[in-house]
């Protein structure tokens, strides 16, 4: 597909104004990438995949969806993509949570944490491309040395139409 940076028309698309509550809105769709990842095994590569949570107005975190696991691998292009609606008018705060899957469980307390990015819906869409690429966070702040960097792509779902934002 084509990726084209974001324009003020997709504003006045028929997709946006197909919203409830009369709202500007658009489905998107995430696609998600990482590089450098740490080796967080011993005998083996990490075998990553991402958590995607968005903040609630109450503060609190809601996860959205998971990407596939990519086994043996610190350079994963994760195929599962996170479908959400993008309101133009409000601020969506986005959590990429990335971990080392350890075991079969969906509990995050049995898998390895990586690193994380917080940032906006807006923030993606309005980065060239659509594409926002941040080194992620550990417990030593953002380094993309020591804990890899996220890709983050953000495409309008339209009707036949792959497009990304324009």
């Amino acid at each position: 597909p084509t990726f084209l940076p974001p324009s003020p028309s997709f504003l006045h698309s028929e997709s946006a104004m197909a919203s409830l509550g009369g709202e500007p809105c658009s489905q998107v769709k995430l696609s998600i990438e990482c590089r450098n990842l740490p080796n967080m095994d011993t005998f083996s590569k990490s075998d990553p995949f991402v958590v995607v949570s968005i903040k609630e107005k109450n503060g609190r975190w809601r996860e959205l969806g998971r990407t596939e696991t990519i086994m043996n691998n610190l350079n994963p292009k994760f195929t599962t993509t996170i479908h959400m609606d993008y309101y133009f008018e409000q601020k969506q705060e986005l959590q990429f949570l990335v971990y080392d899957e350890d075991s079969k469980s969906r509990d995050l307390a049995n898998q390895d944490f990586i690193g994380s990015l917080e940032t906006s819906l807006g923030t993606i869409v309005g980065s060239r491309g659509s594409c926002l690429t941040r080194a992620l966070e550990g417990a030593k702040g953002a380094n993309e040395k020591k804990y890899g960097a996220i890709k983050i792509l953000a495409e309008e779902m339209n009707a036949g139409k792959g497009d990304a934002l324009k």
